[in-house]
């Protein structure tokens, strides 16, 4: 404490100052040992609350470190229990029988894909806002586009062969199964117009089968869908078209012809199938009159289509058309043919009720201008064949009198009996 009269400080129970020796109060001696009694129990009363409030919040970091925890845990153990099942059939008969739900492990990653325009549709800037768009295109979308069904307990689909005429394709992949466990695709950067993706989409089915999940391709089929985005200033192109099949003259095989009709500069064109995704050809209005000719043979590929897509002046895609292929001959395209000797093959001329022309070699072998060496040939003359020719999808030989040596040209053979 301190003296009253000095000022000094003294001991707390010192009946004089020493200092300057004046006698110390009892009253003085009083009050200072109740102001420190009374800041003592007042620092006594804080501790508690603090610590109370210190054990409250070590508490609460507690509950949230071991919720964490276990939700980690939990997910964990879902991924193995995800990671140890396969979408096609395991060897391995010593696995426990799998009674739980099939479950998903989708993850998204950048697809590389095959752009439909690489040439002026997408080097020249159209008409529209240099914004860029991102849209979304859906399995069921996909798989209707596609003409297909989903079958089994579950149902997968898988893309391949994508292609996206504007922007970056992004599909979601690595699926293991699930219910119902379909591909999406998002396409973004797109720039305004339209967004044209194609591909070939196949759905599985999942069956437990002896605690194994065994899969198996339900459907396969190919699509090419549109969708726009933004706003073109300008009105689109349109184009109309129709395919032909036609024989081939000079050996076995066909071609196809596109026959196109419509306001457009220009048209991109694809060829696809099941199994088969032609490269994407261009081809100006200029350089053909009304169709386009292609070397495709339908003959020997699965049911196909051509996909057509019509650009402006300024690189404005329209709206996609979808063109069937036929596998039927519309007629055939004389391209020639090539001759080969035969060992003097004698037969005699059969005209089934009709008459028989022998036709020229420039016609024939040439694919050159009708011609005919004569009109009619009598039923049942003796004929000697010393060349033969495939042409315009029937077999030919050239033809001579096997008596007077006369030229009789060259005759289908479906109207020669050979000895």
């Amino acid at each position: 404490m301190f003296c009253e009269n000095c000022g000094k400080q003294i001991e707390d129970d010192a009946k004089f100052c020493e200092h300057c020796g004046d006698a110390i109060s009892e009253e003085m001696g009083t009050i200072e040992k109740t102001t420190a009694t009374v800041s003592v129990t007042k620092k006594s009363k804080k501790k508690p609350i603090i610590i109370a409030v210190v054990s409250a919040f070590v508490l609460f970091i507690a509950v949230i470190v071991a919720y964490s925890s276990y939700e980690w845990f939990k997910e964990k153990q879902m991924s193995k229990e995800i990671d140890s099942h396969s979408i096609f059939h395991s060897d391995d008969e010593s696995k426990p029988e799998d009674t739980t739900k099939p479950t998903a492990k989708i993850t998204t990653q950048k697809v590389t894909t095959t752009p439909i325009a690489t040439t002026k549709a997408t080097t020249t800037k159209a008409k529209s806002d240099n914004k860029t768009y991102t849209i979304t295109f859906e399995a069921d979308e996909l798989i209707e586009e596609a003409g297909l069904q989903l079958g089994g307990h579950v149902g997968v689909a898988v893309l391949s062969n994508l292609t996206c005429s504007n922007g970056n394709a992004n599909i979601e992949t690595e699926t293991i199964y699930a219910y119902d466990s379909l591909v999406r695709v998002e396409v973004t950067g797109a720039k305004a117009g339209e967004v044209v993706l194609g591909g070939t989409i196949t759905t599985y089915g999942l069956d437990m089968f002896e605690g194994e999940t065994v899969s198996y391709p339900v459907d396969s089929g190919v699509f090419l869908i549109s969708k726009a985005v933004g706003e073109v200033s300008e009105d689109k192109p349109y184009v109309d078209g129709y395919v032909e099949t036609y024989a081939l003259s000079g050996h076995d095989g066909s071609n196809i012809r596109l026959y196109l009709d419509g306001d457009f500069s220009s048209v991109s064109v694809q060829i696809q199938n099941q199994e088969y995704t032609s490269e994407v050809e261009f081809y100006s209005k200029d350089e053909f009159d009304d169709y386009i000719e292609m070397n495709f043979n339908p003959g020997v590929h699965p049911p196909s289509v051509a996909y057509v897509t019509p650009y402006s002046d300024l690189g404005v895609a329209g709206d996609v058309i979808i063109c069937d292929i036929p596998k039927e001959i519309s007629g055939t395209i004389q391209t020639g043919g090539m001759s080969h000797p035969v060992d003097n093959m004698k037969g005699q001329i059969n005209c089934h009720g009709g008459t028989v022309a022998g036709f020229t070699t420039d016609y024939v072998v040439n694919g050159g201008a009708v011609g005919k060496v004569g009109n009619s040939l009598g039923d049942t003359w003796h004929v000697t064949a010393k060349n033969a020719c495939d042409n315009y999808g029937v077999t030919w030989y050239e033809l001579w009198d096997s008596d007077d040596g006369d030229y009789y040209g060259w005759v289908d053979s479906n109207y020669i009996d050979f000895y």
